[in-house]
């Protein structure tokens, strides 16, 4: 969770902002709040992916039932978003072999693709 300055100037304001945030995924993804019946908060999200937020000012005023709800629409859409997209770790990027020296005698460098 990243916050900015513009939250507050002051530590605790911008911790506690967080911790609402927290609070509320908490809440939709391992009680069940804001979910359907047959929705399981689990499913909402993905060991596969990482998931970041800013958090902005206006969370301190929401409603905590307004908020778990708005965070169970965001977990759904990504969810939705996400299905058919193979989870894939960024490797190296391409390996560059050592120069070979062509037939014309002009060094060239052989990039080896994934």
């Amino acid at each position: 969770m990243a916050t900015k300055a513009k939250i507050s100037n002051r530590a605790n304001v911008r911790n506690r902002a967080v911790r609402r945030l927290k609070t509320a995924v908490d809440l939709v993804v391992n009680r069940g709040v804001s979910l359907d019946v047959e929705e399981n908060g689990w499913d909402l999200v993905s060991n596969e992916f990482m998931y970041m937020a800013t958090v902005e000012k206006s969370i301190l005023d929401v409603p905590m039932e307004v908020l778990c709800d708005e965070v169970a629409a965001l977990l759904r859409n990504l969810r939705r978003k996400g299905q058919g997209v193979v989870a894939r770790r960024p490797g190296p990027p391409s390996r560059i072999r050592s120069p070979d020296i062509n037939r014309a005698g002009r060094c060239e460098r052989i990039c080896v693709g994934e």
